[in-house]
């Protein structure tokens, strides 16, 4: 099976998964001419259930990290960050996955300055999204793994927190605190207090 196979039946699978999760396809977004020319056959497309609206990247290309054997995804929600936001930050998420390095759940990626972050977000963290039951982040064809991560916008503070404490207590803190992972937050200072 070559590659471009793998990825079709990875994404059938993940179709059938979205599914199952009550999400549905709500049709295809421009992508970023920067994308296309590491990966032509670059998607980004939308997916809503009741509840939620997601921005999925659906590609081909080999991605950096272990070869032909790891292929990588992200998701963001856009209902808290706004749509032109959240897709500025799925490519700005791409872009640096394509041609710095691999990212992986866990990481914390500064963000620099976009026009779009009214909110003052400053980095996103990466990681699993857990809020999908099921095999959602890791899913195998043949040998070869296929993942799809979450990107989460957030704050100077919740940055410093998660390299002070680690990103255990930071999601525990979260997790503790009555917020919703998709609740608008403007201020998250109590949060990370000591």
């Amino acid at each position: 099976m070559t590659h471009a196979e793998r990825c079709e039946e990875y994404w059938k699978l993940r179709e059938q998964e979205f599914e199952q999760l009550e999400l549905r396809p709500a049709g295809a977004v421009a992508v970023d001419q920067k994308l296309l020319s590491f990966d032509r056959n670059l998607r980004i497309e939308r997916w809503q259930s009741d509840a939620h609206l997601f921005l999925v990247s659906r590609g081909c290309a080999v991605y950096p990290g272990e070869g032909e054997r790891a292929h990588d995804e992200f998701l963001i929600q856009y209902e808290s960050c706004r749509f032109d936001f959240a897709l500025r930050l799925l490519t700005f998420v791409i872009y640096f996955h394509l041609t710095r390095r691999a990212l992986l759940p866990a990481d914390v990626l500064e963000i620099g300055d976009m026009d779009e972050n009214v909110e003052g977000f400053t980095h996103v963290f990466l990681s699993v999204p857990f809020f999908l039951p099921g095999k959602v982040n890791f899913m195998s064809v043949e040998d070869h793994k296929f993942s799809l991560n979450w990107i989460m916008p957030i704050f100077q503070r919740e940055a410093e927190f998660i390299e002070k404490h680690g990103v255990e207590e930071f999601e525990k803190r979260l997790n503790a605190s009555g917020y919703d992972y998709f609740d608008t937050r403007t201020d998250f200072h109590y949060l990370t207090r000591q």
